[in-house]
């Protein structure tokens, strides 16, 4: 029973992901033609993936502080 609704749950998100285009930005990527390496070459000196990872983990730790004091203000510990 279990089976059934996986594999139809499965079919059906299946059926939903293939009216999606491919990608949105595939006729703006093609266009880019050598600007595209160029971009490579930055993101050797300036690596925007590991600066994303890393605004991520600080953007989460300042929202936890913020959280935290919000449950102290709100149970009366907090200022």
């Amino acid at each position: 029973m279990l089976d059934f609704v996986v594999g139809f749950l499965r079919s059906v998100m299946g059926n939903i992901v293939d009216l999606l285009p491919q990608s949105p930005f595939q006729e703006f990527y093609s266009t880019l033609g050598i600007a595209q390496q160029g971009l490579g070459w930055l993101n050797w000196f300036v690596p925007v993936g590991t600066l994303l990872g890393i605004m991520t983990v600080w953007l989460v730790a300042i929202a936890g502080y913020y959280v935290f004091k919000a449950l102290l203000h709100w149970i009366g510990l907090g200022d």
